[in-house]
């Protein structure tokens, strides 16, 4: 859980796939460029198709949504709770576990690897999801 096993792993994932990536009918040759420079790029492609798809199957499914963002936990945690809980129609038992606000990752990546993955992620994400997501384009 170091910085440079991070890196590490992140090189090796990136080796591992690309030639199958390449391969691949459904990624794009403008996307597959993309990825270059992106540490563990098949992470955020991942990321962000959940959530393109998310929201698409919410939709055509009409199904009611509640979004909550790490921030809304990190701000004021009982509000979150309970907003969620009520969203759910369920009652709290008992104490909820402790959380651990400003887990923060960024010094993981440069500068030029978080704006190469906000590129990226605007690239391939919806309106709806980049609506949610851009908020985390912290090198604007």
């Amino acid at each position: 859980n170091t910085l440079e096993g991070f890196r590490a792993q992140c090189k090796e994932m990136n080796a591992r796939y690309s030639k199958k990536e390449r391969k691949s009918r459904y990624l794009s040759d403008d996307i597959i460029e993309l990825f270059n420079g992106v540490p563990c790029h098949a992470e955020f492609f991942r990321y962000v198709q959940w959530h393109n798809l998310a929201i698409e199957t919410t939709k055509r499914l009409k199904l009611p949504t509640h979004i909550i963002h790490y921030e809304n936990y990190e701000h004021d945690f009982e509000s979150t709770a309970k907003g969620l809980l009520e969203f759910l129609s369920i009652e709290e038992i008992g104490d909820p576990p402790s959380f651990i606000a400003g887990k923060d990752y960024l010094h993981y990546y440069t500068k030029r690897q978080r704006k190469a993955a906000m590129k990226l992620i605007r690239r391939v994400a919806t309106p709806e999801s980049w609506e949610l997501i851009k908020r985390y384009n912290v090198d604007v």
